[in-house]
């Protein structure tokens, strides 16, 4: 009997300590099954609807658009906002898709860019055609470019070649003409959707940038005045027309930097100044010292130099030849302290080795104005000035002149 007892006792202990799956353990795991599954086909819905997009022509054309020029829109819409870098802020009359592409980076993070053939075709095809159209609206050609760089992938994008000529992703129709494409949309949680967008299609590249300036000159309806940052009467300088840019056609926090970056790197400047030979008038040019100094080296020569040497005591008082803007004013291990004037004509002047620089990169100087002091400063045995004169900002060996043409 005893032993009996002892063997139920035994079993009842040994069923006590098995665990025990609750109601709620269950529906906990149940739930978190299809949550997985969820995911998983969540997953699957975001794959499938990042596959190939195809373009859709005026012409009815099925032909298929190949990835790596494939128009991804990048549009804020009314409601869903996109999440991807520089999108463009929504505009009723006019959505523009901004593609931005940086040619040349080696790290995408970054803002250096590093020259490549590719961008430097692209901007001698278009330069000239943007170098008018900014004349005649008020508008940096250079920031132009450079946008059409960024957007167009340097002319790599389906939608900027022949026949679209699309630089800057403006959706619509122009005079009558447009292309569909079916696009990628992000519904703002991350999420992408298909739709097909209209984009215009313009004769050639001049339409494309006129098309672009008039959004930059009229603005939408509801704020004319939205990119009048970007005006040169009000800008004044390119700098301050590309941060105009950020925040407000495109939200990336870089644009301005990027922007810059390609200007800098492939002398865009040049073209927010006519195209002429350089014509050294009467008056034009005055002596950048008040005091008659002798020069110690002249242009070219067999050391090819590049401009004119004065010997001239450290701390003289150095004039702008010629009245214009600081185009740079800074430190160069050959030049030392040194500005750069550009002036009205395209012209350049560039003012070596100062002591001490008192004028900034942007500033608008008068002629005879003190930019600097004599210094020796950079690559220099002593204290004198060296001078140059350039045919555009690009500061390149073969647009440099004889200085002396001017100062006679």
């Amino acid at each position: 009997m005893k032993k009996t007892m002892t063997l139920i006792t035994v079993m009842l202990l040994a069923f006590h300590s098995l665990p025990v799956i609750s109601y709620a353990y269950a529906a906990e795991q149940e739930e978190t099954i299809l949550s997985t599954s969820t995911i998983e086909e969540s997953t699957e819905t975001t794959t499938s609807s990042s596959e190939l997009l195809t373009e859709q022509s005026t012409e009815k054309s099925t032909e298929s658009i190949p990835e790596a020029t494939t128009e991804s829109s990048h549009v804020v819409e009314p409601e869903n906002q996109a999440s991807q870098e520089a999108v463009t802020n929504y505009q009723p009359e006019e959505q523009v898709v901004s593609d931005v592409q940086m040619q040349g980076v080696a790290d995408p993070l970054s803002t250096k860019i590093e020259r490549n053939l590719t961008t430097e075709e692209f901007v001698k095809k278009v330069g000239n055609e943007a170098r008018k159209v900014a004349a005649e609206n008020d508008l940096f050609a250079s920031v132009m470019i450079a946008q059409a760089i960024l957007e167009s992938g340097s002319g790599s994008s389906q939608l900027s070649q022949a026949p679209y000529y699309n630089l800057f992703g403006i959706k619509g129709e122009f005079e009558g003409q447009s292309v569909t494409f079916n696009t990628q949309e992000d519904d703002g949680t991350g999420n992408l959707y298909m739709i097909q967008s209209s984009f215009r299609q313009y004769p050639s590249f001049k339409e494309s940038f006129q098309d672009y300036s008039d959004l930059l000159k009229g603005g939408v309806t509801w704020n004319e005045a939205i990119y009048q940052g970007t005006w040169k009467s009000v800008a004044t300088t390119y700098q301050n027309a590309t941060q105009s840019l950020t925040g407000v056609y495109a939200s990336d926090t870089k644009y301005n930097e990027k922007l810059n970056q390609l200007i800098e790197t492939y002398e865009l400047t040049k073209y927010d100044f006519p195209e002429a030979e350089v014509i050294a008038e009467d008056g034009q040019f005055t002596q950048p010292l008040t005091t008659e100094e002798p020069i110690t080296d002249t242009f070219g020569g067999e050391d090819n130099h590049r401009g004119v040497d004065f010997a001239a005591a450290e701390g003289t008082p150095i004039h702008a030849m010629s009245a214009g803007t600081i185009i740079f004013a800074q430190y160069h291990d050959s030049w030392g302290n040194y500005v750069a004037i550009q002036h009205s004509n395209g012209i350049t002047s560039l003012y070596a080795h100062q002591s001490m620089i008192s004028v900034s990169v942007g500033d608008i100087v008068t002629q005879g104005q003190v930019i600097g002091f004599v210094g020796s400063t950079g690559n220099s045995t002593g204290p004198h000035l060296h001078v140059e004169i350039c045919q555009d900002s690009s500061l390149l060996p073969e647009k440099l002149v004889d200085p002396l043409i001017f100062l006679h």
